[in-house]
């Protein structure tokens, strides 16, 4: 259907777009660069500005000013002296658009041209609308199977926290189409502060690992505090001075027991942002990475309480056999001598000896 609006893919091109979230997303195209498939999304506001049944036609200054103009590469702009946007609906309601640069090329006037397409449009609208349902379906079984899979790394067993978050990361990376996850916690020496407690970067180049963390850091000091999930595309990146490296991102926050317990910084190099099924895979893992860290926070202290004295909060003596045992151990398999000096750091002895 794409090649019958634009035939000529060097004079020319054609695109769906169908709402995803909050945003308007390519499904298809024709005749648009890599770069352009990639950066052309748009902000539902461009929806608001479509009639069903009526075609919307930019031309000139109005084209120029426009969103999808600004999300056209150079290549593309030259194909561009109009663009048609054709709305496609279902019972009044707007969830979809094709943009071209020109009709058909058949017979009848540019009215009936335009009449024609517009009834294209309603007769497809059912085939449409089944196939963003179908594609729903398989979106909501494929992230039932990565919370699954997120779910089974925090229920296995590391040698610590550290090691379970990267596991954790590494495989959120790939779900959610990102170049780039770090992890922030608060910094319990400083009030306000918040520092990476862990990072897993994609196929990118040691040299740009400085300033993408620089960028981390400059999203991390502009994110409003109390948001749900707060999503950056170039436009917003580059008013916060962000103008290489990261071209859109998502900062999601880790909820635990009524406060703000981390903060997930997602970003790409690419432009076109991330889809509605990944900005709530990340909402999840946020909230579910939330509550392991509490309980894996519960499970530290526990086993803290049974190795510390709960008054001098010193190692007790259950801790002191354990760990002679074990330097006794591995003396003996170094056929070295083992000693022990003990001293009276705290002047305890005193005390326990007269009371």
């Amino acid at each position: 259907m794409l090649k019958h609006f634009a035939p000529n893919p060097a004079r020319g091109f054609a695109a769906l777009l169908f709402v995803d979230g909050h945003r308007l997303q390519i499904e298809q195209s024709h005749g648009l660069s890599k770069v352009s498939r990639n950066d052309l999304d748009l902000d539902l506001d461009q929806l608001a500005q479509l009639v069903p049944g009526e075609a919307r036609i930019l031309q000139d200054r109005e084209l120029r000013q426009s969103e999808i103009w600004s999300k056209l590469h150079y290549l593309d702009r030259r194909k561009a002296q109009e663009v048609i946007l054709l709305p496609i609906s279902k019972a009044e309601e707007v969830f979809g658009v094709l943009i071209t640069t020109s009709l058909s090329e058949g017979a009848g006037t540019r009215q009936e041209q335009l009449e024609l397409a517009l009834r294209l449009m309603g007769s497809l609208s059912g085939n449409f609308r089944q196939q963003i349902q179908l594609k729903q379906r398989e979106h909501e079984i494929r992230q039932t199977e990565e919370l699954l899979q997120l779910r089974s790394l925090t229920d296995a067993t590391y040698e610590g926290p550290l090691e379970m978050v990267e596991a954790f990361l590494q495989a959120m990376l790939s779900m959610v189409d990102a170049d780039s996850i770090t992890l922030f916690l608060p910094h319990s020496s400083e009030l306000g502060q918040w520092k990476p407690m862990a990072s897993c970067r994609g196929d990118l180049p040691s040299s740009c690992l400085p300033h993408w963390e620089k960028h981390e850091s400059q999203l991390l000091n502009h994110y409003e505090w109390g948001r749900d999930l707060t999503s950056y595309y170039r436009d917003d990146l580059e008013k916060l001075g962000i103008e290489t490296l990261l071209r859109s991102a998502l900062m999601v926050p880790l909820p635990q027991e009524g406060r703000i317990a981390g903060v997930f910084c997602i970003s790409r190099c690419g432009e076109r942002g991330f889809n509605h099924p990944q900005r709530e895979l990340a909402k999840w893992s946020a909230q579910h990475l939330g509550k392991t860290l509490t309980k894996l926070q519960s499970i530290a202290d526990i086993k803290l309480q049974a190795k510390q004295d709960g008054l001098t909060e010193l190692a007790n003596r259950r801790t002191f056999d354990e760990q002679l045992e074990r330097e006794i151990r591995v003396a003996q398999r170094a056929s070295v001598e083992c000693s022990l000096l003990l001293c009276d750091l705290d002047r305890f002895k005193s005390i326990n000896d007269t009371y």
